[in-house]
């Protein structure tokens, strides 16, 4: 939940160039360093963003679960923008896509601890987004990856979820549910299809 920092070492010809650590410029960094707060395209949370750095349509991102936006970086790791991709993402993003070689599209699954619903998103070459799935999700899931196959992508809807009570204490929001039944979906890898297929799993975590 701290402060998100970037470190890069450039390399070229069998030679380090440079390397160099920038904090990623969240608005809860920005205000601690005195520095103006990054554009966004909406209001959105404003938590850290700290967490993995991933090449999107040829623009290099940092990014984070279950609330704010990735934040655009330049080539030399200092943060430009808060991005919606192009106008297309209409929500929180995540923190581990997978891109899809055969394709080169990238599949992620989404969530917000505000939101009671998870995104299953497809990124196209371009970098934009659109909504391939949104399935209902009332108990508010911690979903920290996600997988894929030729035809579906997977959904792990385990027992972590969002409490009110634990976050107002301050501390980490998600905690094990005893009284969540774990189940995998298998989401169609096919254009709108919410036709989710559940199959219940043992208690576990992932």
């Amino acid at each position: 939940m701290g402060s998100g920092m970037v470190h890069g070492l450039r390399l070229k010809d069998g030679q380090a160039q440079w390397y160099r650590n920038n904090y990623v410029l969240s608005d809860n960094v920005a205000a601690s360093l005195h520095k103006k707060a990054l554009p966004r395209p909406r209001h959105t949370h404003d938590g850290s963003v700290n967490t993995n750095v991933l090449s999107i349509g040829g623009e290099l991102f940092a990014m984070v679960e279950a609330g704010s936006l990735p934040i655009k970086l330049n080539a030399d790791l200092q943060s430009i923008e808060y991005s919606d991709f192009k106008g297309t993402l209409k929500h929180s993003f995540t923190a581990h896509p997978h891109k899809d070689h055969t394709t080169d599209e990238i599949h992620a699954i989404t969530y917000a601890f505000d939101k009671k619903t998870v995104d299953y998103l497809v990124i196209d070459k371009e970098g934009k987004a659109r909504t391939a799935a949104q399935i209902a999700a009332p108990h508010q899931p911690m979903i920290h990856d996600m997988a894929f196959t030729k035809s579906f992508a997977i959904l792990l809807d385990l027992p972590v979820t969002f409490s009110m009570m634990t976050a107002i204490s301050g501390k980490f929001p998600y905690v094990w549910n005893r009284k969540q039944q774990p189940r995998i979906g298998l989401i169609p890898r096919k254009e709108d299809s919410a036709d989710v297929i559940w199959i219940e799993a043992p208690s576990c975590g992932v």
